[in-house]
């Protein structure tokens, strides 16, 4: 995160909603000047609860904020992959995609798809080797049984 991504999206959300500095202050209960800092590049950060409040107050993640991601929020995740309820390592692989140049887009593609193969090969294999391991032991049980019948 640089101070800038940060200073430049908390401006342009305030901006999006026509709010003056003395406005936010007042809804973040510090004083203009603080809020004022907090939109220079080179000014201080606000503390995590208040950056829970920005981001809440904005519907925006707090990721969006410190500039880790262009996604704004959750709603745009979905929108994006039509999932819900996506876990954070969910979010995170959509984001890093999303970064990704369109060329390395489809190296990505390409290569969950070769994942995807493997694990499908792998899961039939590990099916295959239990009912051999079921049908042994079946094999087994009605063994021991016949030597109790016949002895």
């Amino acid at each position: 995160m640089s101070s800038e991504d940060f200073s430049e999206r908390l401006q342009a959300l305030r901006n999006e909603k026509n709010l003056t500095q003395q406005h936010m202050a007042d809804i973040l209960n510090v004083k203009r000047q603080t809020y004022a800092y907090y939109e220079k590049a080179e000014g201080s950060r606000p503390d995590f609860d208040t950056l829970i409040k920005l981001a809440n107050y904005f519907n925006v993640t707090t990721d969006y904020l410190l500039g880790i991601t262009d996604i704004r929020n959750c709603s745009e995740c979905k929108e994006n992959n039509g999932e819900d309820n996506l876990t954070q390592d969910e979010e995170r692989v959509i984001q890093l995609y999303h970064k990704l140049s369109e060329r390395n887009k489809g190296k990505a593609e390409l290569l969950i798809e070769q994942l995807l193969e493997k694990q499908e090969i792998e899961t039939a294999k590990t099916d295959t080797t239990a009912k051999t391991e079921t049908t042994a032991k079946t094999e087994t049980t009605a063994k021991k049984q016949n030597k109790k019948e016949v002895g």
